[in-house]
């Protein structure tokens, strides 16, 4: 029986139980399935590529998500030192960590195993109905879960259904805002993708993450309506945003470097990339980041990068589904 102990925590991979000072902690299924797998790897630095690859099978999985369970991770009781962030590589789990015998647990923590084991087996099961669901006593969040499951399994209709309930009932849900916007684009619904956009960016207290993933979505939306000048300036939003939370702009980079050229094409005239980290003429839904901010990832320091630590908008943790000891894919 697999068992990590680090720190006040202990971790039993085969029951996915964790415990903070031997009571059991709530933390979600995707978040421990990554946990899992930076502490297996903790001996070298892992790529988001890597994770989106071998832990969720999808070399294609959204930064957002990503971001905010590294976050999680880093959240009290656990420490933002846990993991170490290396620009432009990856990740690392860095805490001392040993494995250990599994300990024998309370009964208590025993039936929270067993109510979380059945609860994410009945969520593994779940299938879209082709009915019409009965949300009208609905938690918001299970509403949010329901949509995720339906998004990865393809049911796009029955997905957005779910997360305009789930915003119906919280309306301060970034998730679900974002999670409602991809599944527009897959219908090709750009005009109700930027209305649900532009009312997320005017949040004044929006994370950078959610900042980030919005002006990149919002980026895609305009290019898909041919407003390159538009998707370029939105584009180099979401990589000022980046910078500030988590100093990984490979994928910004490209696309804002991939308007660029389109722009030089269409226009004839050389447009230059990185000019500036945001257009004059964007719209003003952020306030301008000071020079000093823009860079802070220049050098690779030996030690944990001193950056600087951004909180999930939300503390809210819904639950979707993972079998006991699996590595399915909760949501991609």
């Amino acid at each position: 029986m697999i068992c990590y102990k680090f720190d006040e925590f202990v971790f039993d991979v085969q029951s996915y139980q964790l415990t903070y000072r031997n009571k059991p902690l709530a933390v979600r299924p995707k978040a421990l399935i990554l946990l899992v797998f930076l502490i297996s790897n903790r001996e070298r630095v892992v790529s988001k590529s890597e994770i989106y690859r071998d832990v969720w099978g999808n070399p294609h999985e959204r930064d957002h998500v990503l971001f905010q369970l590294v976050s999680e991770l880093r959240k009290p009781p656990f420490s933002k030192t846990f993991i170490r962030t290396l620009p432009n590589q990856g990740y690392q789990w860095v805490v001392k960590t040993q494995q250990v015998k599994r300990p024998l647990f309370s009964r208590s923590v025993a039936t929270v195993s067993l109510v979380l084991g059945l609860s994410l087996l009945g969520a593994l099961l779940y299938k879209p109905s082709q009915s019409a669901p009965n949300t009208i006593q609905m938690p918001a969040q299970t509403a949010l879960s329901k949509g995720v499951l339906a998004l990865n399994s393809g049911d796009t209709d029955h997905a957005i259904e779910m997360f305009k309930f789930a915003l119906a009932e919280n309306p301060d849900s970034v998730e679900a805002s974002l999670f409602l916007v991809e599944g527009l684009m897959k219908q090709d619904k750009a005009e109700e993708s930027s209305r649900y956009l532009e009312k997320l960016l005017r949040k004044p207290n929006l994370g950078e993450y959610s900042r980030m993933s919005a002006s990149s979505l919002m980026s895609q939306v305009m290019e898909s309506q041919g407003r390159l000048d538009a998707a370029l300036r939105y584009a180099q939003r979401a990589q000022s945003a980046e910078v500030v939370a988590q100093c990984s702009v490979e994928a910004v980079d490209e696309r804002v470097q991939g308007l660029t050229m389109q722009l030089s094409k269409v226009t004839d005239t050389p447009v230059t990339a990185k000019t500036s980290v945001r257009a004059s003429n964007a719209p003003k839904v952020d306030e301008e980041i000071p020079e000093s901010k823009l860079d802070p990832c220049s050098a690779l320091e030996p030690e944990p990068v001193k950056t600087s630590y951004c909180a999930p908008d939300t503390d809210a943790a819904y639950y979707v589904g993972v079998g006991v000891g699996s590595r399915t894919p909760l949501y991609s």
